[in-house]
């Protein structure tokens, strides 16, 4: 079999045609450039999209033709890696103990920590940092629109070889997961920090870099083992991709290449056989505590406790389009619908068998589009706290929302309420297309205080007093004690103004007084409708 007729097979009719007009002088050796895209990237029928549809056509003719014999030439350096980035301003510091790895993180915003501090690491990499000499002077608030190769971004870098015969390299950035591709920054190409960089850890570590990138970068791809993959998910550092393959910390993991029994979609793996739905390799998926709290505590997806008595999984295949629709039934209940797209991603998930959804549910789903939980009364704090792209939402007999539910989200336009439920703080925080007018929000959510991110319910009202004593402690012992006035605000939050000591216990009395709480009764959602405003220089607390 020809070269051509491999690659078609392998990477489709489309891919052969580009190749037959990129590569003429290499099909002329036989087998040499099919031999090298089976070696350099996993087979896909995607892989002729992906370079055209981001305008790789001439990057990976040059990446192919610069492993050609003509272009094996090395860079002969003298200078040391550490001389190097020195020269471009950079200390270079390599990490050989776990202390050493931690020394790092105080230079990472919180929320933006890279998964390398969770522990481990160096059991399978050779971990660098490389920080910029300004790195400290650099506020985070500067950089309102971060971008992944702009100053802040690449003032802090960690480099880390994979360990054994081949090393391939991550460059990973200050960013974390804020921006696009922050495993790959400079393209993953050391000689775009300095020039002969590569050569250089070559020679003074032994590293072999032969698989490296070479400055070919395809958004959305992961190198592993020297291969290039296609990936639909990425969490703590583990990829999950294409064909039911999983790239665990640069490792390429087929244990779920049996397409006829797994379905590996998000970070979930569904076993048809044994009709469970499970975390890959029974791990926990693991972030930084969700919101704006700062602490390192981390956050355990509870999806999967949806489904633990599975009796029957059917798979619709959608020919046109590449979907996928799960039908999942559980004992004596309704049906349980997911769809995924062509790229195993969960984009619809409609369950009316559940009554609540436990704390982070789906907490670092991002792709979903259309969600159906019309028996859900109550959703516990974080749940959908990633998700950007849900346009659709129907929660029908809602009750009760906890904090932070659909915080990142900017999409969701259609959404159905009941008539009455609690919302707590972090309630679609950076929503601006919602229209609430249409379904009556107005007048059906209790106390909120909003600005342009956050909005605030009574739910739980004495936490939310006592997290803001804790917080302001010392402005609020100035108040009482001095009698002075006193705001509470910070760089992300304005939630309230209370000019003196006295209004803090007006502002409880008042909500109190709404609530008619009554011993041993569920408390009803009241039809409350305040905001703070200023009258005549004074505060106060007045009806919409």
């Amino acid at each position: 079999m020809d070269d051509l007729k491999i690659i078609k097979k392998y990477y489709g009719e489309k891919m052969s045609r580009l190749c037959r007009e990129l590569f003429p002088t290499l099909l002329e050796t036989p087998g040499y450039l099919s031999n090298f895209l089976l070696e350099r990237f996993e087979p896909s029928r995607l892989l002729y999209d992906d370079i055209i549809s981001n305008n790789l056509k001439d990057g990976f003719k040059n990446y192919v033709y610069s492993f050609s014999e003509t272009n094996t030439q090395k860079v002969e350096v003298n200078q040391t890696p550490t001389e190097l980035l020195s020269s471009v301003g950079y200390d270079l510091y390599e990490c050989k103990t776990e202390a050493d790895i931690q020394k790092f993180e105080k230079y990472y915003a919180p929320g933006e920590e890279i998964c390398t501090f969770n522990g481990g690491r160096l059991n399978w990499c050779h971990v660098f940092f490389a920080v910029k000499r300004n790195a400290t002077e650099l506020n985070r608030k500067d950089f309102k629109n971060p971008k992944r190769q702009d100053e802040y971004g690449t003032s802090v870098i960690s480099i880390q070889f994979t360990r054994g015969e081949h090393n391939t390299i991550s460059i990973k950035n200050r960013y974390n997961h804020t921006v696009d591709n922050p495993d790959a920054t400079f393209g993953n190409n050391l000689d775009s920090i300095v020039y002969g960089l590569t050569s250089s850890f070559e020679k003074y570590y032994g590293y072999d870099l032969s698989y490296s990138s070479r400055g070919f970068e395809i958004p959305g791809y992961v190198q592993a083992e020297g291969k290039y993959i296609k990936y639909n998910y990425e969490k703590d550092n583990v990829y999950y991709c294409a064909n039911n393959i999983i790239v665990d910390n640069h490792k390429i993991i087929r244990d779920y290449q049996q397409m006829e029994r797994y379905i590996v979609f998000d970070y979930f793996i569904l076993d048809l056989q044994e009709k469970k739905l499970r975390f890959y390799a029974d791990k926990v998926i693991t972030d930084p505590q969700l919101g704006w709290y700062g602490t390192h505590a981390y956050t355990k997806d509870t999806f999967i406790n949806t489904f633990k008595n599975i009796k029957k999984i059917e798979v619709i295949r959608n020919k046109s389009n590449g979907h996928k629709t799960i039908y999942i039934k559980t004992k004596d209940k309704e049906i349980v619908e997911i769809e995924i797209n062509r790229y195993n991603q969960m984009i619809r998930y409609k369950n009316n068998n559940i009554r609540k959804l436990e704390e982070n549910y789906l907490c670092h789903n991002i792709y979903l589009e259309e969600l159906e939980l019309n028996n859900v009364v109550k959703i516990n704090k974080n749940c959908l706290y990633y998700n950007k792209n849900l346009k659709k939402l129907s929660l029908k007999n809602i009750y009760e929302i906890r904090a932070n539910f659909l915080f990142l989200n900017n999409s969701l336009k259609n959404a159905i309420f009941s008539k009455n439920f609690f919302i707590e703080d972090g309630f679609m925080g950076w929503n601006s297309v919602w229209d609430p007018q249409p379904v009556g929000i107005k007048n059906k959510l209790a106390v909120h205080l909003r600005d342009n991110h956050y909005t605030f319910g009574i739910i739980d009202l004495f936490q939310s007093i006592a997290y803001w004593i804790m917080k302001y402690s010392i402005k609020m012992a100035n108040c009482f004690y001095n009698k002075k006035e006193m705001n509470f605000e910070d760089d992300n939050i304005k939630i309230v103004s209370i000019k003196k000591s006295s209004k803090v216990s007006q502002f409880i009395n008042y909500i109190v007084s709404k609530l008619n709480l009554k011993k041993n009764k569920q408390l009803e959602a009241p039809i409350i409708d305040t905001e703070l405003v200023e009258e005549k220089g004074k505060s106060k607390w007045k009806n919409i």
